[in-house]
């Protein structure tokens, strides 16, 4: 572990590891080294670890980044979520005003209406056609034929859901309300509707495949939670990793079913590709330099 001291000096202390713990292992302790703050760190890690036994089971932390960077679309209304800050200070407006979807999602996002336009199940990157068509969205400006930048607002959202106007970034503040409410707010963070059949049913496709981590969310109305809790079950290994931070669960079965289909492929053996080489007798070698 290293610490810069106030003259610019790297300091090393030691790193003294209590123990591991996981439900279903229990404490693993570590070794303590002798020293004069023995019994200190004794008392205090059992102190913690007792913490850690009751509130393991509850989300880890509230989400406290209520300020939020949003992409405009044409009419100057939310289209996505491009970043989040706890303090309003932290409120960047240099930050790219670039919607990008993640590696994960280019790896594993699928969606039949792309796959059905194109004619072709992997002939289109499902995932970079929703990015360009976000960004389209955002660069297109009705009635004018110029060249446009995209714009975009920090906003604070407020308890009740609805937000308040604190900056705007290549957009005229006095073209903008003060205060949206929370309907005008996209509820996950990318627009669904207001941009064409096609665009809807793109986003759509990609938000259910977000179950997994959309389920993190604290309000969601049962029904809608239920949803997603069955799309969420379709990819056991994103459960498994998040479902500790899922607020509850009405249909608990789909989330322990979904566990259970993780652990058992982690307990699976590891498939090892199989590359047949051809013989040497084929490998066609220069006469140069061979004696």
């Amino acid at each position: 572990m290293g610490l810069v001291n106030a003259h610019r000096h790297r300091v090393l202390i030691s790193d003294i590891r209590f123990g591991r713990w996981s439900p279903d292992h229990g404490l693993k302790r570590g070794p303590i080294y002798p020293s004069a703050d023995f019994r200190r760190m004794e008392r205090e890690g059992a102190e913690l670890f007792e913490h850690l036994l009751a509130v393991h089971a509850a989300p880890v932390f509230p989400f406290t980044d209520i300020y939020e960077l949003w992409l405009l679309d044409a009419h100057l209304r939310p289209l996505a979520l491009l970043a989040s800050a706890t303090e309003a200070a932290e409120m960047d407006l240099d930050l790219p005003l670039i919607w990008r979807v993640g590696d994960a999602a280019r790896a594993n996002f699928r969606s039949a209406s792309v796959a059905n336009a194109a004619n072709a199940a992997n002939s289109v990157d499902a995932a970079e056609m929703l990015a360009s068509r976000v960004r389209q969205l955002a660069l297109a400006k009705p009635s004018t034929n110029q060249t446009s930048k995209p714009a975009a607002i920090w906003v604070r959202r407020e308890p009740d859901g609805s937000a308040t106007l604190m900056a705007a970034i290549q957009v005229s503040i006095e073209q903008l309300p003060a205060r949206l409410p929370a309907a005008a707010l996209p509820r996950y963070f990318l627009a669904e509707t207001g941009h064409g059949d096609d665009y809807a049913r793109l986003a759509r496709d990609y938000l259910d495949w977000q179950a997994p981590c959309l389920l993190m969310l604290p309000s969601l109305p049962r029904d809608e939670r239920q949803r997603l809790e069955r799309l969420a079950r379709r990819q056991a290994e994103a459960v498994e990793k998040h479902h500790r931070l899922y607020p509850e669960c009405v249909d608990a079965a789909q989330i322990q079913a979904a566990r259970v289909e993780a652990m058992l492929c982690r307990t699976q053996p590891e498939r090892v590709e199989e590359y047949g080489f051809a013989s040497t007798f084929y490998i066609e070698l220069e006469d140069e330099g061979i004696g």
